[in-house]
This record gives C-alpha cells, sequence and structure tokens, in this order.
C-alpha cells in the first residue's frame, strides 16, 4: 500500500502542474483564485507525501554537530520573518547528527508552535545517553492517548485545522523518520499548565 501510495502521489506530479498552466488561463478572477489554491494544496500534499516515503533520512553519514548552534540559526530565521521565539540559553551540547536534517525538524517544530499555539519556547534538557531539545508551546493541550497517534502520517494536530493553512498531516511523521534514521527520536508530551511540547532527542556524540 506504501509503494503504491508512493507511485500514485509521483505520478500526479505531472497533471497537476499541467492544470496550474491552464488554471493560469481562465478569465474569471475569483474562479481562477479558487482552482490554482486547491491545486497548491493538491501539490503540497503530493510533495510531502514522496518526502515521507523516500525516507531520506536514512542516507548519509552522522557527524558531529553542536545543538545549541543548530537550534539558534533555526530561530534566527524564524526572528527575521518576525516571529518571537524565546530560546534559553545553554552551554555548547555536542551531538551525532546530519545537521541539515536537525534544521528541517526543528523548522517544523518552531513552525507548529508559532502557527497553532500562542508561544514557542525551546530549552534543553540532558540525558546520560541522549540530548533533548524541547520545542513547547501555549496552545491546546492533546489528550494524552492521542500524542502517539499524532506522530502517525495524515493525522492532524487538531480537527478544526483546514489544509488551506498548510496542514497535511505529514510534517509530524516526516520529522519523526528524520530523527529516527539518525539514532534520535521525536514525541510528543503535554504541558500541565496546558500546550503542548516536541522533544527531539539526539545521541551524544562521543567527543566534541
Amino acid at each position: 500500500r506504501m509503494h503504491i501510495l508512493a507511485a500514485i502521489s509521483h505520478d500526479l506530479r505531472t497533471p497537476i502542474t499541467s492544470l496550474l498552466l491552464q488554471a493560469e488561463l481562465i478569465e474569471d478572477e475569483a474562479a481562477r483564485a479558487q482552482m490554482v489554491r486547491t491545486l497548491d494544496e493538491m501539490q503540497k500534499i503530493t510533495e510531502e507525501t514522496l518526502t515521507f516515503m523516500r525516507q531520506e533520512a536514512l542516507s548519509g553519514d552522522l557527524e558531529e554537530a553542536e545543538f545549541v548552534q543548530l537550534a539558534n540559526e533555526v530561530c534566527h530565521e524564524f526572528e527575521l520573518s518576525g516571529e518571537r521565539i524565546q530560546l534559553f540559553p545553554h552551554s555548547p551540547i555536542p551531538v551525532q547528527c546530519r545537521p541539515e536534517a536537525i534544521k528541517r525538524i526543528l523548522r517544523n517544530l518552531v513552525q507548529n508552535a508559532v502557527s497553532y499555539g500562542n508561544s514557542c519556547q525551546i530549552y534543553f534538557e540532558e540525558h546520560p545517553e541522549n540530548n533533548n531539545l524541547v520545542v513547547s508551546n501555549g496552545g491546546d493541550s492533546i489528550p494524552e492517548d492521542a500524542l502517539e497517534e499524532m506522530l502517525q502520517p495524515f493525522v492532524r494536530l487538531e480537527s478544526s485545522r483546514s489544509r488551506e493553512t498548510g496542514g497535511t498531516g505529514l510534517g509530524l511523521p516526516i520529522a519523526r523518520s528524520l530523527a529516527r534514521g539518525q539514532g534520535g527520536d521525536l514525541s510528543l508530551r503535554s504541558r500541565p499548565e496546558g500546550g503542548l511540547e516536541a522533544v527531539l532527542s539526539l545521541p551524544k556524540a562521543a567527543k566534541f
């Protein structure tokens, strides 16, 4: 079933692109805009499905990197676009990872926090075998029995989320796949005071 879904998503790319070009020729402005929005949505779902199926995290060697610096770089990107992210200071944390994949995960987690919560804080937890980066937001809480489900493909964080806002239900599964592909993991936990925390766990570097 997974291979069939990947094949269908791949084959949809060309007709969607063709329809987008044709839609631009529609004279009725309102109809044209609605069709382009729908096709853009289909294109986004198709591309995210392909990304999930490719398991991109399973290729490439791990290297030593600095966890706090990676978080700083991602936060700076969001701050340039006007978002307010609170990154709690921490001493350098060496980890074994694929840096670009980690930044991609962090972008996903921070984007979720600023889009569906009313705040975004990032802090670190150090453990004997691994280090955690926690992205916390003050939005609505998720029932404990639904937290794992939120990390499954095509499940969206909230039943009211519209795909027009960018929710396809693949962002978190892709992030978890990327994390697990380099020896880490991604989990969710509720905050006692309300809201949600995404926990990215990475193995410690042997040395730095």
